[in-house]
């Protein structure tokens, strides 16, 4: 196309020049060292004319000769470059299939071809190895993308710690997140990962410190956060080797809005009521039914030991006009009324409990109660049926009748 054109103008320029020669054709006279050169003003300007042309041409041509190896290597790294992608989706299409021999074929081949695809190659081969139980190969392709992309430390890193914990290695997959967060301090994906590993270690103490940072870099849907937040409080609660200054010590630090949980609330006071504080469990549980009945919590209140136990009755007796037909209140009533030797009450409140489905556990309340009030036959036949509803309920009923 610039050919035509160039043509094409000097084509304009010959007819406009050789319409001005015709009128007159003038010449030019160059002189040099003595000597005269005559020639007429057409002939110059198209030597002028020709000898540009001529010029141009051969710079072209050497200007091509001079940039003919780069362009070569150029067309022989474009050419490696799309070999490198052939083989890279190749290679994770096969990983997708499952099909690990051919994918780590595929990946490891052809991965030093190109500088800028080498380490996604052998993340992919890594893979695989480990798929096919080659642990040993599987760090050799994770070294071997290291050393091809440093600037990739993190996705290389990342990378290693999810192979580790596929595999069950879970203190080198810690140690691996351990050593990116200390260089990428608010990374999402490296805290989403180690909280994993700390939950599926239940290690609710390193959970902890990280769920601040897991909401300030969003690492999680904000509902998996929170609900791996009440997971971690309740395993803090629940540890078997803490005593109850410890319990209370982590329930002062439990946020506000989390206390309200009923199953957070239940196991603090659970472990309170099983504790030498006891008596401070009552005004906690009296205080949450009020809000919000809780089978567990009511069961829970009839263990707790206060120091005014005809008070925990009176309490309990007033939720009973809109309960009347709730057996595990009934049950309860009846074990305060046992504390504070009211036997004729108990057993109205456990008989009641037993018609609206209490369980077995209630005959053995109600044969101490029997057993208090003298009637040891009565308490006999009553650890009777609590023993076959336990271990047979469909020979309770007959001997229930």
């Amino acid at each position: 196309m610039k050919l035509l054109f160039t043509t094409l103008i000097l084509l304009l320029a010959a007819i406009y020049v050789g319409s001005i020669a015709m009128d007159d054709p003038g010449y030019i006279i160059i002189g040099y060292h003595g000597q005269v050169l005559r020639t007429s003003f057409i002939f110059f300007a198209l030597v002028t004319i020709l000898a540009g042309i001529l010029l141009y041409y051969t710079v072209r041509i050497l200007a091509n000769i001079w940039s003919t190896p780069k362009k070569v290597g150029g067309w022989n790294a474009d050419r490696k470059e799309k070999k490198a992608q052939k083989s890279l989706s190749k290679g994770y299409a096969a990983l997708t299939e499952g099909n690990w021999e051919a994918a780590e074929r595929s990946l490891s081949h052809d991965a030093k071809i190109s500088d800028r695809l080498s380490y996604i190659h052998y993340l992919g081969a890594a893979q695989a190895a480990q798929s096919m139980g080659k642990v040993e190969k599987r760090d050799n392709y994770l070294q071997l993308a290291h050393s091809s992309a440093p600037q990739a430390d993190v996705a290389v890193g990342i990378t290693r710690a999810e192979l580790q914990m596929q595999e069950g290695q879970t203190e080198m997959a810690r140690i691996t997140l351990e050593e990116l967060l200390a260089n990428n301090q608010n990374h999402p994906r490296v805290l989403s990962l180690l909280s994993d590993l700390h939950l599926a270690n239940e290690d609710w103490e390193s959970i902890q410190p990280l769920i601040k940072r897991l909401k300030k870099n969003r690492a999680l849907p904000l509902e998996n956060i929170e609900a791996l937040e009440s997971k971690t409080w309740l395993g803090l609660l629940s540890s078997s080797d803490a005593d109850i200054t410890d319990i209370k010590q982590i329930w002062s630090t439990v946020p506000k809005k989390l206390k309200e949980d009923p199953e957070l609330l239940f196991t603090y006071l659970e472990k309170l009521a099983h504790s030498s504080e006891s008596a401070a469990t009552i005004p906690l549980i009296e205080k949450s039914l009020n809000k919000s009945w809780d089978d567990r919590l009511i069961s829970l209140y009839g263990l707790a030991s206060g120091n005014d136990s005809v008070k925990q009755l009176e309490r309990a007796e007033k939720w009973l006009p809109a309960r009347e037909e709730d057996h595990k209140l009934l049950t309860v009533l009846g074990i305060l009324c046992n504390k504070n030797e009211l036997w004729g009450k108990a057993k109205h409140y456990l008989e009641t409990a037993v018609e609206f489905g209490a369980g077995p556990e209630v005959y053995r309340q109600l044969a101490e109660t029997l057993e208090n009030m003298g009637k040891s036959e009565e308490a006999s036949a009553c650890c009777k049926k609590g023993l076959f509803l336990a271990t047979d309920p469909s020979q309770a009923i007959a001997v229930i009748k």
